[in-house]
């Protein structure tokens, strides 16, 4: 599909506050905000350079799954060096909400018991108190 470059651009650009709401999505992850709206403008061009207006579809309806898309990929290839199994990822993750959470509420960095308690989880014992 060739289109012209200035109505290339002008799509992009008038979608761009779409690419950032999507990013602002992930706004509570480890990676830095500024990276993650950077991630989906790439995936906005991409979308852009690969929408045929003349299939019906509305560009942001096409944009969305590629623009999240390209975000996914992002944290599978820059977040993890190994790749653990799903539930792992997931415990991770409501870790790091309720650290956030707990350090909010109490005004203190929580404990591993606090952490444990708060997700309903067993803390774990420290590994002389095993030994025992």
């Amino acid at each position: 599909m060739h289109r012209q470059p200035r109505s290339r651009d002008a799509l992009i650009e008038s979608h761009l506050s779409l690419a950032r709401a999507l990013a602002f999505r992930y706004r509570h992850s480890a990676e830095p905000l500024e990276d993650l709206v950077q991630v989906a403008a790439v995936g906005l061009v991409k979308a852009a350079d690969r929408w045929d207006p003349g299939r019906g579809s509305a560009f942001s309806s096409f944009a969305v799954p590629t623009i999240l898309g390209e975000l996914r990929r992002h944290f599978r290839d820059a977040t993890w060096d190994v790749r653990p199994p799903r539930r792992l990822q997931e415990v991770c993750m409501s870790l790091e909400r309720a650290w956030s959470t707990l350090l909010s509420r109490t005004g203190r960095e929580p404990t591993v018991a606090d952490l444990a308690a708060h997700l309903g989880l067993e803390a774990p014992q420290p590994a002389f108190a095993a030994a025992r």
